[in-house]
């Protein structure tokens, strides 16, 4: 006769399961603040609005997965790999920049809301994660898709949420992301994560497609090539590690068509025309939208700051006079006719900008423990779906890092964050 008390006593406690519970249903809803979250009435609609209510739900769902493990665990302590021991002493290093930074305040502020976000990655790993991963990913296809298909609607000129006034036709093409090409890139990251649920048989699969064409369409509209280049570096690395090859013609296939689709659409085919105008007469500076400002301006801050950094938060302070120090370094303007205010907040490179904030130590440290992980993926991709989806979805991040900043867009960087931690848990216990 089987043990009755024995199995009560080894089984999962009730509690840990409705903390796992909790802390899912918080993370889904930060996930679908990332993406909708907006305040129509203030002169920043999309950035702020998303940051706090992602950052609230983070630190809310932390607290709960915490509950989960010590109600399990107890106060047994989590083992650490070497992409986390990187990351922890990058972050060091950024903690201390903060603290010696002259704008010290405003470091120190936006220290604190990369500390929450980036209870994102033990929340990748944790419990609730894995155990409802299925229904996240659910919630952030669905937004994906809605914005998706609110750029198609503005770029048709048939509806919009909210009205933008921009010098560009694109300004208006960022749905409730913000920008165009914030809405192309995280349309470029979702329609990856969505491609391993699409390509196999199963759960999901007609909602995956269904997402995916939705994203497409999207980042086709906001005519962004930095997008289309994200969704192909991540759909080539997922159909070389698929290993089935009809999951590879599959992909290739889908790639194919979304290719004629750009070639088809006019307004994609203007803007690489221009692009290759531009590179043509070696006018690289409005070839890559004027970002060779805050590029050059992001490569003097690292030269006068090499070690230290100038504090994460204050590369738009530090822009102007960084960007006439590039000047008369390389005698020339870096102003755009068409962009008479030329100010960035970003270095629109987020490995320049990490630089810049943190000192090239702690930003030799982030990079590399990103790095290590990318690297323990595509040695276990080959025949992994799992595997291979991480790996396809950190190799277009790290695509889209090289103009954009991914890891400063609210929906990507949690997205990216979260699925960097659930695959650093699945590595360490596949070891």
């Amino acid at each position: 006769m089987p043990n009755r008390h024995a199995r009560r006593t080894h089984a999962e406690p009730r509690t840990g399961r409705t903390a796992d519970a909790i802390a899912a249903f918080l993370l889904a809803a930060a996930v679908l603040a990332s993406w909708t979250a907006v305040d129509p009435k203030s002169i920043d609609s999309y950035d702020p609005p998303k940051a706090m209510l992602a950052a609230t739900g983070i630190a809310l769902a932390a607290a709960a997965a915490l509950a989960s493990r010590v109600l399990r665990r107890g106060l047994e302590p989590p083992g650490i790999s070497l992409p986390a021991a990187l990351l922890l002493a990058g972050a060091a290093g950024a903690a201390v920049s903060a603290l010696a930074s002259p704008r010290r305040a405003a470091s120190l502020d936006a220290l604190r809301l990369a500390a929450v976000f980036l209870l994102a990655l033990p929340l990748g790993a944790s419990e609730a994660y894995r155990r409802h991963r299925g229904r996240i990913v659910a919630v952030f296809g669905a937004a994906a898709a809605l914005n998706g298909l609110l750029v198609v609607l503005a770029a048709a000129r048939i509806w919009s949420p909210l009205v933008v006034y921009g010098y560009s036709a694109r300004s208006g093409l960022g749905a409730l992301v913000g920008n165009a090409g914030y809405a192309g890139i995280a349309l470029a990251l979702a329609a990856v994560t969505l491609l391993p649920i699409a390509v196999r048989a199963g759960r999901g699969r007609a909602f995956a497609i269904a997402a995916i064409v939705l994203c497409g369409a999207g980042l086709l509209s906001t005519q962004s090539l930095s997008a289309v280049a994200v969704a192909a570096a991540g759909t080539a690395v997922y159909a070389f590690f698929a290993g089935s090859r009809r999951i590879r013609i599959g992909v290739a296939a889908a790639a194919a068509v979304i290719l004629l689709a750009a070639v088809l659409y006019r307004p994609m085919r203007v803007r690489v025309a221009r692009f290759v105008r531009a590179a043509r007469q070696g006018e690289w500076n409005a070839a890559f939208t004027a970002r060779a400002a805050p590029w050059l301006a992001a490569a003097e801050m690292i030269r006068a700051h090499p070690a230290g950094g100038i504090g994460i938060g204050n590369f738009g302070a530090e822009y102007v006079p960084a960007r006439i120090a590039a000047e008369a370094r390389i005698r020339r303007r870096l102003v755009l006719p068409g962009m008479p205010t030329n100010s960035f907040a970003q270095a629109h490179n987020d490995y320049l900008d990490l630089f810049a904030a943190t000192g090239i130590p702690a930003g030799l440290c982030v990079v590399a423990a990103f790095a290590a992980l990318l690297g323990r993926l595509v040695r276990r991709a080959r025949g992994d779906p799992s595997a291979a989806g991480a790996a396809a979805l950190l190799t277009g991040a790290a695509v889209a890092a090289f103009a954009w900043f991914p890891f400063q867009i609210v929906p990507t960087a949690l997205w990216i964050l979260l699925e960097s931690g659930r695959a650093d848990r699945a590595v360490r216990e596949r070891a």
